[in-house]
């Protein structure tokens, strides 16, 4: 470690104030040539590397910390006590280890003891602070998200570690244990997150995700920003569940007073049956509108489902409702004549809900971005990129909520804005209540 010029002869008392030639012949006693030592230390960074000269000086100074915080609690060695005054011993050094970077390494920690029939050990403030393990943790979660494998992560971390440190806690194992209990952590504070602002609409779905169905709420703010309001794991998108989620989200802050909620979903029963009992009079049920796209087309022979598509979404983007309602009505009976009586069902079958925005009366532009939940399947393509080669074999369900939450935090950080001012501007007019009929949230019951 570099010593400053003083330092060298902090020893010798009064004697460091004499002449110049005494400061030298006090240098030459003690062997600290200090061009000598500046030439070892330059030849150390050419050998060893920037970083581990400055983990050698960071390291002594970590170890000077220590001794200072053991003299403390001690006292200085030496200094005799009455008996009784003294409650604490030094108890020799142990091997432990400290957190740099992305890696543990290994160091011989002091050690204290208290005295008396139930003394113990004595933990040291600057040993367990260094001892933390979030630098750690974030490091394996951004490896890991980013292509790195449990087994290559030790490989990648001894790659950049400086020459010449023994580094730790790179075994696959460690980096598994880590990123479970980081994810966990995050996607526990990741789904209690406060929820603020004003939203004017409320995308639902469930998408399949690791043999599970994960079901998940994105919201739309006034301001156009949109936000990961809920997301749970279940076997399907039952009443119960999205209700649950629904409710948690009112809990944590969403309201729509004075205001309609939009909500965008696709044909799940569960998903709208929850919808309708925490919002009431003031839901605004939009079906998704490539859902219902597919299911209608579906029944069709493959030549005529483009034909069928073009007159869908025709009907749809009507600025008019009962114009939208009335070419919806003749494309069924038309698929009736043709014999295509599926189809045509499929198209009357809650054909209000499909044409919601018409009755909102917003832009064509805004009901192509408010007529489908590619809002939420667009996040959920990048959760499976995060898992595609990663992921061997899904365990559980938690595991499968884990990595999705994982993505959606990922996807949400680049979410551009919704639409244009004016555009929410309008919508959030359409919404707008009369005064009598103001819904005012509820929390749910405790």
């Amino acid at each position: 470690m570099l010593l400053c010029h003083d330092q060298a002869y902090a020893t010798e008392g009064p004697d460091v104030k004499g002449s110049r030639g005494r400061r030298r012949q006090v240098a030459r006693r003690h062997g600290l040539d200090l061009k000598s030592r500046r030439r070892q230390d330059l030849a150390r960074i050419c050998r060893d590397g920037m970083e581990a000269f400055c983990l050698d000086v960071g390291l002594g100074a970590f170890a000077e910390a220590m001794q200072a915080e053991v003299e403390e609690i001690c006292g200085p060695r030496g200094r005799r006590m009455g008996k009784g005054e003294r409650r604490y011993a030094r108890y020799g050094t142990a091997p432990g280890s400290i957190v740099i970077g992305a890696r543990k390494v290994a160091i011989q920690r002091p050690r204290v003891r208290e005295l008396g029939e139930h003394g113990g050990e004595v933990r040291l403030e600057f040993y367990e602070a260094a001892r933390g393990e979030g630098f750690l943790e974030a490091a394996v979660v951004g490896a890991l998200s980013r292509g790195v494998s449990q087994r290559g992560y030790g490989e990648v971390a001894r790659a950049v570690a400086p020459a010449g440190r023994e580094v730790m806690g790179l075994s696959a194992s460690s980096a598994g244990r880590r990123f479970i209990e980081a994810t966990r952590r995050a996607a526990e504070a990741y789904q209690k997150r406060p929820i603020e602002g004003e939203f004017l609409a409320l995308f639902m779905d469930g998408v399949a995700f690791g043999g599970y169905v994960i079901v998940v709420a994105v919201g739309i703010r006034d301001d156009g920003t949109k936000m990961v309001l809920g997301v749970r794991q279940g076997d399907t998108e039952n009443r119960a569940l999205c209700q649950e989620m629904l409710e948690s989200m009112v809990a944590r802050g969403l309201g729509w007073q004075g205001r309609r909620m939009l909500v965008v979903t696709d044909g799940g029963k569960g998903i709208q049956a929850a919808a309708k009992a925490v919002f009431g009079k003031a839901l605004v049920l939009q079906r998704c509108r490539s859902h219902r796209g597919r299911n209608i087309t579906d029944k069709l022979p493959e030549g005529e489902r483009e034909g069928v598509r073009r007159q869908l979404w025709r009907a749809w983007m009507t600025e008019d409702a009962e114009q939208a309602k009335a070419r919806l009505e003749g494309l069924a009976r038309r698929l009736e004549l043709k014999g295509h009586r599926d189809a045509a069902a499929s198209v009357r079958d809650d054909l209000e809900d499909t044409i919601a925005l018409n009755r909102l009366g917003v832009s064509p532009n805004l009901a192509r971005l408010l007529g489908t939940t590619n809002v939420i399947e667009s996040p959920f393509a990048l959760c499976k990129d995060l898992t595609r080669g990663r992921v061997k074999r899904w365990r559980h369900s938690e595991q499968a909520e884990r990595w999705a939450i994982l993505g959606l935090a990922k996807a949400e950080a680049s979410f551009g804005r919704f639409a244009t001012a004016h555009d929410l501007a309008a919508l959030a007019k359409a919404l707008a209540m009369p005064a009598e009929s103001h819904t005012r949230p509820r929390a749910p019951a405790a």
